[in-house]
């Protein structure tokens, strides 16, 4: 059988029961490893994403800030009347819920396998050596640890211990 296009979906889930649904598609050379395509288009969706993300939060940031200068500026008019204790807004906490590791979720399957990609090479899935270590070490550290935080990324321990263990 041949392989001619590779497809992958992921939703992101944006809380208040709404979610993002990126798709992207590809065709495959006959000389291509359809593992590396599809890896190759998860770290896309899931870069895009993060990228769309820091935007938003740029986005409204920046609203923010139009809004506190709106307000200075009709201050500023109101000279005449009674000044006015000025109520400065504090920044929205991003609730940073910190997830543990588990091994049987695909998530975290597709976190990990980006993970090894940065940290060894595309090439890693055909060494077996790493493999069994990578293998290993996932296995250990099964519901035990931190695994990542609200925004889908790696914890630094997690990623510090799990180093350590492979090595």
């Amino acid at each position: 059988m041949k392989v001619q296009d590779v497809k992958y979906c992921y939703r992101f889930n944006c809380g208040n029961y709404e979610h993002e649904e990126i798709e992207l598609s590809g065709r495959c050379e006959i000389k291509d490893d359809i593992n590396e395509n599809l890896a190759t288009l998860r770290k896309i969706v899931h870069d895009f994403h993060g990228s769309h993300e820091n935007k938003e939060q740029l986005n409204l940031d920046l609203n923010e800030k139009e809004e506190k200068k709106k307000e200075e500026g009709k201050e500023e008019e109101k000279t005449s009347e009674k000044p006015k204790k000025e109520k400065t807004k504090k920044p929205k906490k991003t609730k940073s819920k910190i997830v543990k590791y588990d091994r049987s979720l695909d998530q975290h399957k597709s976190i990990m396998s980006d993970f090894c990609l940065e940290v060894f090479g595309e090439g890693w899935r055909q060494d077996s050596k790493v493999v069994a270590k990578v293998k290993q070490a996932s296995s250990i550290m099964t519901d035990n640890e931190d695994f990542i935080d609200g925004n889908c990324e790696i914890l630094p321990s997690f990623k510090k211990m799990f180093l350590e263990l492979v090595k």
